[in-house]
């Protein structure tokens, strides 16, 4: 199942921020050339996972994306499943930074990811499950891979959210 829209509730920053990440909408065909994760799947057949991060921060503009290398996407599909699960938590909806929106695609599987203060919710179909994120490793390491990608001024600003 593709996620095909997405509602955005963000809040525009004043000032002319820029982000050299190139913004496509989710689920857009890796390019040639462009780096996949490799993961196992049912036992020994390796599929080739494709992870966009999105800097959710902004409304009335696109987010910015990046893709992760290969070895940044297996790090993040490690991290992921070694997260603790937890029962359900609500995600803010405040506006400003919040957290990152991750699109993982491996095969015909597609799972939506989002990391947001603590929380980690993992939607795949029907089927959501949440984890916790501890000390906000997960969120500050994505933060980390985005700063090749982001202009200065806008990884402070999403870096103040975790204050």
């Amino acid at each position: 199942m593709s996620i095909s829209a997405r509602i955005r509730v963000s809040f525009f920053l004043a000032g002319s921020l820029a982000c050299t990440a190139t913004h496509k909408p989710a689920g857009t065909p890796a390019p040639a050339g462009s780096t996949t994760a490799s993961a196992m799947r049912g036992g020994s057949e390796a599929v080739s996972a494709r992870v966009e991060v999105e800097l959710d921060i902004f409304s009335g503009m696109p987010n910015p994306t990046w893709v992760l290398s290969s070895d940044e996407a297996d790090r993040f599909l490690k991290q992921l499943a070694a997260a603790p699960r937890t029962s359900a938590r609500e995600l803010s909806g405040n506006l400003g930074y919040r957290g990152f929106i991750v699109h993982v695609t491996q095969g015909a599987d597609t799972k939506l990811v989002r990391v947001q203060h603590g929380v980690v919710q993992i939607s795949e179909g029907d089927t959501t499950v949440y984890a916790r994120d501890e000390n906000r490793d997960l969120e500050r390491w994505l933060l980390q891979t985005g700063k090749p990608h982001l202009d200065n001024e806008l990884f402070q600003i999403a870096e103040r959210g975790f204050h």
